[in-house]
């Protein structure tokens, strides 16, 4: 009698779990032509995803993905016609009074999204474990990954010339093997409106623990408001290169932001960001994850300087527009970028970039989003006189079941 009853009761159990499952199914495309080599890239990726609670303030979040890529050029075909992964995967939870009454304990293991506060060093989902407590007005926060499970070109890891030659290997599908770690602390209005805090992260190469590069950065940042109208940021990150000593890098950035929801939400945004090359003793930053700076070239976020203002309006509920313009320079004499460069290129400037982006809400579920654009590049000192504009065309929708 007494299997019995706990036999109906896991049923139930099992049962009422079930019935709390919420899933479903995620697609996006996503188009994108470039003039330079007429070149156009189509992505494709359905993603199917099931969030399974298990307590008041604990869950799963599992999810795994489709993807179809290609490469269309007029200098040749590379089509990728099936990608199967893991995407967002996570144990999640968080308890209230942890360590008192005024403490909240969050936690993540798994598959789970990790970035530093600037968006410069990393941003990504990772294999590991993210930890934080809310003690009063302080929250202190820790972190750790493996990069040797992810896909090479998701990971886009190049710390290293040994990074490179890995990820070019024939048939290679997983990232170079690196450890990540990281110990944050942020005081909450430490006085009022704005938040003060301080990051530091390490990188630890397993592929070549003993002769690799390994790198640690230290990030102090300062963000706030005045009023409703006005936000600000800025951040700075110092980098040590351990390759047998020590060798300094930094990078610095910083952005403001006025708000005008009364009219047609109006937001007028101003950023910079900046990265150490090869001068005054220092080396050029090296983040890690070599992904594209923000914008429409292909430039990483390493000996440049990068400039940017943009005004957003919603003039109507459905269809928020965003104008922008960049200024770009290197900030040593290293070369950025390889196609069309003089030979002895001078000067700091790279060139100009405009685009004006559509972002339409007219469905509910489904998102789109259409991208133009051009970076025009400096003809005189740096590029050679014939090189072009390098025009984009980018259309992304999504669609959430």
């Amino acid at each position: 009698m007494k299997r019995r009853v706990i036999a109906f009761s896991a049923i139930t159990l099992l049962s009422m779990a079930i019935y709390a499952f919420d899933y479903g199914v995620d697609s996006f495309n996503n188009s994108t032509f470039v003039s330079e080599g007429l070149t156009l890239t189509q992505q494709d990726r359905s993603t199917l995803w099931i969030a399974i609670p298990l307590a008041p303030d604990s869950s799963f979040y599992l999810s795994g993905f489709y993807e179809f890529k290609g490469t269309f050029a007029s200098s040749g075909t590379t089509v990728t016609p099936w990608r199967f992964d893991a995407g967002r995967s996570e144990y999640l939870g968080s308890r209230l009074g942890a360590l008192g009454p005024s403490t909240v304990l969050r936690w993540s293991i798994g598959r789970t999204f990790l970035t530093d506060f600037s968006g410069k060093l990393l941003s990504g989902l990772y294999d590991g474990a993210r930890g934080e407590i809310a003690i009063g007005n302080t929250t202190l926060a820790a972190s750790v990954a493996y990069t040797g499970l992810l896909d090479k070109d998701d990971a886009l890891i190049a710390i290293s010339a040994n990074d490179q030659i890995v990820s070019a290997a024939p048939g290679r599908y997983f990232a170079p093997r690196h450890l990540f770690a990281s110990l944050t602390g942020r005081l909450v209005e430490v006085f009022p409106g704005h938040d003060l805090g301080f990051e530091t992260w390490g990188q630890f190469d397993l592929e070549q623990f003993l002769s690799g590069t390994q790198t640690v950065y230290a990030e102090p940042f300062i963000e706030g408001h005045l009023g409703r109208n006005f936000t600000w940021r800025t951040w700075a990150n110092g980098e040590l290169i351990i390759t047998g000593d020590l060798k300094p890098a930094l990078a610095a950035g910083g952005l403001a932001r006025f708000v005008f929801p009364n009219l047609r939400n109006i937001v007028i945004t101003g950023d910079v960001a900046w990265s150490s090359g090869q001068s005054g003793g220092l080396l050029p930053f090296i983040p890690l994850m070599n992904s594209p700076i923000d914008g429409l070239t292909t430039f990483t976020f390493s000996n440049i300087l990068v400039s940017t203002l943009s005004f957003s309006v919603t003039p109507f509920d459905w269809l928020t527009s965003t104008f922008r313009g960049s200024t770009l320079l290197r900030t040593s004499d290293l070369i950025v970028g390889s196609s069309n460069v003089r030979a002895l290129p001078s000067g700091s400037l790279l060139g100009f970039e405009a685009s004006v982006q559509a972002v339409f809400r007219t469905i509910a579920d489904l998102n789109m989003n259409v991208l133009g654009g051009a970076f025009f590049p400096e003809t005189t000192h740096y590029y050679q006189s014939n090189a072009s504009a390098r025009a984009t065309v980018t259309i992304f929708a999504e669609i959430l079941l």
